[in-house]
């Protein structure tokens, strides 16, 4: 594994890879990181990359599961309204009344 690993990835660099790269690049500074530990040298460096990237791939974890979430509850929204009538705004109570209470005036 002699993969080059650039140090420093900015913030827009980590937003715009795809989660398969991402997962690769803390793979490989993962590796490094044991292998720099097993060779006692300083594994620093790496591991501060690694937690950067790991945060980017735990943010869109979450966004996802809070999208999924959304778009579970509008739908149940959805299919629970969709029979619901509003009533109209000009609703007037009606009360029934015996036919002997009806009066008609001209």
């Amino acid at each position: 594994m002699n993969t080059t690993i650039p140090m420093m990835f900015s913030d827009q660099q980590l937003r715009e890879m795809s989660d398969e790269k991402l997962e690769g690049i803390a793979r490989n500074f993962k590796n490094k990181i044991e292998m720099l530990r097993r060779k006692g040298d300083d594994s620093h460096p790496f591991e501060v990359e690694y937690c950067y990237v790991k945060r980017e791939l735990e943010f869109r974890n979450k966004r996802r599961e809070i999208q999924a979430l959304y778009a579970q509850k509008k739908t149940r929204y959805t299919a629970h309204n969709a029979n619901y009538r509003k009533p109209r705004h000009d609703v007037r109570m009606v009360v029934p009344v015996s036919p002997n209470e009806i009066t008609v005036t001209q």
